[in-house]
């Protein structure tokens, strides 16, 4: 009898330990997911969008968007709510893995209850070891019942002030870089098939299966990568797609209808899209969407006040500036003059170009906080200076954004957003350079609302002197 009894006691002490354990990990839990919330500079990049898609009001996202780096590359919420009313959110991670997917998904119907969820593809075809897909599985498992262990690292933006800042819009990633894909047709038809592991189609399986517990439509949809997608990716993709009865988008075969030009539409060699294939990408899938399912356009609703905020903030990032400068140094000052005259003639945003080198002879003190400044920089002999005075401008809290060769990769550290073009020599750059201004100019007219083929106060033909 005592020997029972002592067993029972420690049978107690047992539990009441994993009892108070319990309740400990629960209660940090919420106090992290609180915290993260609340200040989104504290969340890692990894974990922005599933915090991000937590805040949102409830109920209020129609569109559910998962996939790795390739999904917050394509599609912007925020664009599909100006052309569309759709309410959408990206759920994507660098890399992300299909249990990552589907431990999001789970997160994100907590709270809302999307009509469609559509799935970037490139993650299907990610390889999986058994090893790392267990160990993956573990982690997203823990971190789904257990918040604190997604949460953990949130300690060092509270105790030493490191913060992880990242300009996101409903978890798209605006990314204005151009280094454009020059390897030609990359969807040359053939009849091999490329291999989705079993690991991959079991959890792929088990989003099937939720989405159709949830009465959720699902939409495979590959977005142009010339670095990612080919046939045997396309033929496994329809496969998988009609065994499964599933609707599947391969954009990679629609890029002329799409308007796909690898040119200007790619970030970084045909690997990701920047903003403007994004947004070629995003207003096809929204007429998709428009066409083949019944989503709500919620732009005239009450209760969506707060995307149509964010959405004023998205499209009038520049548009709304009272003033911008362009930046230059020998032919890069010439093709500054050229970008500031085309902004003046048709956005009517007062536009300067300055002589870099004079800087600060007094003109830097034009410079204060959030002025956009177009800092071209191409001249091999002068590089270092323009960074130097890049770097006073950044100083001053300016935004910039820099124009250089494909090389010169260190610019990102010391600006806001970073345009590449392909090497040639310093007396041939402006001719390539000169288009990008011409290009910002027409798009941010465009934004403005103005007519670009009836500049005000301008002529075709000058008849008095």
């Amino acid at each position: 009898m005592q020997d029972f009894k002592r067993k029972l006691k420690a049978v107690r002490k047992t539990a009441l330990f994993f009892g108070i354990l319990s309740l400990l990990l629960t209660s940090l839990s919420k106090l992290m997911l609180r915290i993260s919330m609340e200040n989104e500079s504290f969340v890692k990049s990894r974990n922005k969008n599933i915090t991000g898609i937590q805040k949102e009001p409830k109920n209020t996202i129609d569109a559910l968007i998962l996939g790795d780096s390739l999904s917050y590359s394509a599609f912007s919420p925020m664009q599909l709510w100006e052309q569309q009313g759709i309410t959408s959110y990206v759920c994507g991670q660098s890399g992300q893995k299909l249990q990552e997917a589907y431990y999001t998904l789970l997160t994100a119907i907590k709270s809302q209850t999307p009509k469609i969820v559509i799935l970037e593809t490139n993650m299907i075809f990610r390889d999986q070891k058994v090893v790392s897909s267990l160990q993956t599985t573990i982690i997203e498992e823990g971190s789904y019942r257990i918040p604190l262990f997604r949460y953990h690292d949130i300690w060092k933006p509270l105790l030493i002030g490191a913060t992880y800042g990242e300009e996101m819009y409903k978890g798209f990633s605006l990314r204005e870089a151009v280094v454009p894909y020059t390897k030609g047709e990359y969807m040359k038809k053939s009849t091999d098939k490329k291999e989705i592991s079993e690991g991959v189609q079991y959890y792929m399986g088990k989003i099937i299966d939720l989405c159709k517990e949830k009465n959720i439509e699902l939409l495979l949809a590959a977005t142009p990568s010339p670095k990612n997608y080919n046939y045997r990716t396309h033929n496994a993709l329809l496969n998988y797609a009609d065994e499964r009865g599933l609707k599947y988008l391969e954009m990679n075969l629609l890029q002329q209808k799409i308007g796909i030009d690898w040119n200007t539409d790619s970030l970084d060699k045909g690997d990701h899209l920047n903003l403007s294939g994004a947004t070629k990408v995003t207003e096809y899938l929204g007429n998709y969407l428009r066409t083949n399912y019944k989503l709500s356009d919620h732009r005239k609703e009450a209760g969506y006040e707060s995307w149509e905020k964010t959405g004023k903030e998205y499209s009038e990032k520049i548009k709304e500036k009272h003033s911008m400068f362009y930046i230059g140094r020998s032919l890069d000052y010439y093709t500054a003059m050229e970008g500031a005259l085309k902004l003046k003639e048709i956005s009517y945003i007062h536009t300067e170009a300055l002589a870099a080198g004079e800087l600060k002879h007094g003109t830097i003190a034009l410079i204060e906080e959030d002025t956009p400044v177009l800092a071209i920089a191409t001249q091999k002999n002068l590089y270092e200076k323009m960074v130097s005075n890049i770097k006073e401008l950044k100083a001053r809290k300016a935004y910039v954004i820099g124009i250089t060769r494909e090389k010169n990769k260190d610019l990102e550290s010391i600006c806001d957003k970073v345009i590449y073009l392909e090497e040639s020599f310093d007396i041939f750059m402006p001719l390539l350079t000169v288009i990008l201004p011409q290009l910002i100019a027409y798009y941010t007219a465009i934004a403005r609302g103005n007519d670009v083929d009836k500049p005000r106060n301008l002529a075709k033909s000058v008849t008095v002197e």
